[in-house]
């Protein structure tokens, strides 16, 4: 099942807990691409959207290396990372602090973000990335990428960081 060229081609990595409000409301016209680390996440999504041909929804952890990590799972499954929690950010230590203690560390393989993106013949006219932390690493992965045909990033972008990235 081709899809189709015309429709704008999305890339959502970190798409756990739905696909992105302006996206779920267009979700006929895209070629929309979800990827979260977390496969019951991704099982439920697939459920959801399984009457949609456009929807392809993967399982992987998307980085600048191919290579085993720990992936760090706190009380609120939202933010599953593979950095650790800066307990001293506002978010951590004021505003959700009850929700920053690691429950579960899974060892989980991460895979190249421009290899993933090649062997899945993936479009990215818009990349969204909402991934706890990895978003740089995500993106120093994308050395094999053409992005003339990419025309707009959404990205979170935290002036005091709730997690620990080098």
């Amino acid at each position: 099942n081709k899809m189709n060229k015309h429709y704008l081609s999305i890339l959502d990595v970190g798409c756990r807990y739905g696909v992105f409000p302006i996206f779920k409301k267009n979700i006929k016209i895209l070629n929309y691409s979800g990827v979260d680390c977390d496969n019951s996440e991704i099982k439920r999504l697939k459920n959801k959207y399984s009457n949609e041909k456009n929807v392809k929804l993967h399982c992987a952890f998307l980085s600048n290396e191919s290579k085993n990590i720990d992936l760090f799972i706190p009380d609120h499954r939202g933010y599953i990372s593979s950095k650790k929690i800066n307990k001293k950010s506002i978010w951590f230590n004021k505003l959700r602090k009850q929700e920053s203690k690691i429950n579960k560390i899974k060892n989980i393989k991460s895979q190249n973000s421009s290899e993933f993106i090649e062997r899945n013949k993936i479009k990215t006219d818009i990349i969204k990335l909402d991934i706890e932390g990895g978003e740089l690493d995500f993106l120093k992965g994308l050395n094999n990428i053409d992005f003339r045909n990419t025309f707009a990033f959404l990205t979170e972008s935290e002036l005091n960081p709730p997690y620990l990235a080098q």
